[in-house]
């Protein structure tokens, strides 16, 4: 994923999380926030109780393959904050492309679909 679709600011992040709408399953949560620009930004957390550095890394490598899979379908102009639960460690791909599939489907981020996730 190009670092430019990358949030990197904590103050996104907060904004996301506080003021966006938020979308749950079992393996993860997503925040939705409108950017106001004309691109899709993704931030991914992983907090400590996922497991030592190993593990929350290579659960953020997993995530960022997924979102590059369906990157190109999704409608842009929104910031998107994917908080990685417990038991999406040790996953494989299917499931983690499913599970965040139905989120943003959801969310009604893919091109074509209604938007639910209107703010």
């Amino acid at each position: 994923m190009n670092r430019r679709f990358r949030l990197t600011r904590s103050e996104d992040f907060n904004q996301a999380k506080r003021d966006g709408k938020t979308f749950t399953n079992k393996l993860f949560k997503v925040n939705l926030y409108p950017n106001g620009i004309s691109a899709l930004r993704f931030g991914i957390i992983t907090g400590k109780s996922i497991g030592n550095a190993v593990t929350r890394n290579r659960c953020k490598r997993l995530m960022r393959a997924c979102i590059q899979s369906v990157c190109n379908s999704l409608q842009p102009g929104w910031d998107v904050v994917i908080v990685i639960r417990q038991p999406a460690v040790g996953v494989d791909y299917q499931t983690a492309l499913a599970g965040l599939t139905d989120l943003l489907q959801r969310a009604g981020l893919f091109n074509g679909t209604s938007q639910d996730a209107q703010l």
